[in-house]
């Protein structure tokens, strides 16, 4: 199945993910091909997979030198990013604190740290925080002066109306990693598996750097793992990886996941994650979930998620199977219409860089979408 679904070097990927779950690898790390080998560092970076292969290639007597050379010069330049990533996540939590500001760190090296053992095991673009909606406007004020801000050429006005659906505020620096605040966690067209103040009731602390910082509850991370990785079209081994690491956790409460799921109405993609760990990894499912998760309805949206696997770069995927995909993702006709009002009036960035209004006109962006997305269908022939 492997070889013939996914790329060069994805039967050495898995291999390296059933090593970490201490699940057997087959022949796949012995049905090792030249052109296997070269493909690897490459293949391990698209899906996230660097360290893990780092972690595995010295049981492999056949790995080329440089290879294994690549292999370690980019799991280096991997962990000492979430080094960096982790004293960042520090100094911006205490800053946050000092302004009365209550964080929790979802996703990034402190997930990979709970849920790996090891903060370098996983890639990330950005760090992600959430916090009470009502601090937003505070929160961005304390990171301003610690040199955050919106994108360029927007305002904080502008902002509140083109980042309001994805209820997330993309805060970049000049010299430190970028942050993703969150005052939701999930878009709106993709459902919320709970309040945001949930979770950050329910929030565990862990110790950093002398510190200490907040991150998810083991079941609200399971619930939240599964819907990212869906949101994202299942686009890398890693994000199927981490669904079969948790699948292997005594402290999630699975039958709990479920209803956050439904609750998100987005179920059937929860599901398609977990059955296509199982697959791929060779895990086992959750025994509490079995009788929930029905193979012939997860079917298709497991093999769109293969489709994607197999993909050179899943930014690349025809929109039309996006679309089929996270509409295939969510549960329930109501689910579906929310997505495709989101996908088409929800106002972005890109409506702002086509047409700034002053603050005060902000509320225009939404017809004003309408407007961009109808000019650029004319402009392209109508495709």
């Amino acid at each position: 199945m492997v070889r013939e679904n996914f790329a060069p070097a994805a039967a050495l990927l898995v291999a390296c993910g059933r090593r970490s779950l201490e699940a057997p690898a087959g022949a796949a790390a012995k049905a090792s091909l030249a052109e296997d080998w070269q493909a690897l560092p490459d293949a391990a970076d698209r899906h996230g997979m660097t360290a893990w292969v780092q972690a595995s290639i010295a049981d492999w007597p056949d790995a080329p030198e440089h290879v294994r050379d690549q292999m370690a010069q980019r799991a280096r330049l991997q962990r000492m990013r979430a080094l960096q990533a982790v004293s960042e996540l520090s100094t911006v939590t205490s800053l946050l604190s000092g302004a009365g500001i209550e964080t929790v760190s979802m996703k990034g090296p402190l997930f990979a740290r709970w849920l790996y053992g090891d903060a370098g095991m996983r890639r990330f673009v950005d760090l992600d925080l959430l916090i009470d909606p009502a601090q937003r406007d505070r929160a961005l004020q304390a990171l301003g002066a610690a040199g955050y801000a919106l994108p360029a050429g927007l305002s904080a006005a502008a902002a509140r109306t083109v980042f309001a659906g994805t209820g997330a505020w993309p805060l970049a620096h000049a010299t430190a990693i970028g942050i993703d605040l969150h005052w939701k966690l999930q878009a709106v067209g993709f459902g919320s598996p709970l309040p945001s103040g949930d979770l950050l009731r329910d929030s565990a602390t862990t110790a950093v750097a002398g510190g200490a910082i907040r991150i998810p509850a083991p079941t609200h991370a399971a619930a939240l793992a599964l819907l990212h990785a869906a949101k994202h079209l299942w686009a890398s081994l890693e994000l199927t990886l981490a669904i079969a690491h948790l699948m292997r956790r005594a402290d999630v409460d699975w039958p709990r996941v479920y209803e956050l799921a439904r609750r998100a109405g987005a179920w059937n993609g929860a599901a398609a994650g977990l059955a296509l760990a199982a697959r791929i990894f060779d895990v086992d499912l959750p025994r509490d979930l079995r009788d929930r998760i029905q193979p012939g309805a997860v079917r298709p949206l497991v093999d769109a998620a293969l489709r994607f696997l197999a993909m050179p770069d899943v930014a690349g995927a025809p929109l039309r199977e996006e679309l089929a995909a996270h509409r295939a993702g969510l549960d329930g006709p109501g689910d579906r219409l929310r997505y495709a009002a989101w996908r088409l009036l929800a106002p972005t960035p890109l409506e702002a860089a086509w047409w700034p209004l002053p603050d005060h006109l902000t509320l225009l962006y939404a017809p004003l979408r309408l407007i961009r997305l109808l000019t650029v269908r004319r402009r392209d022939g109508g495709r």
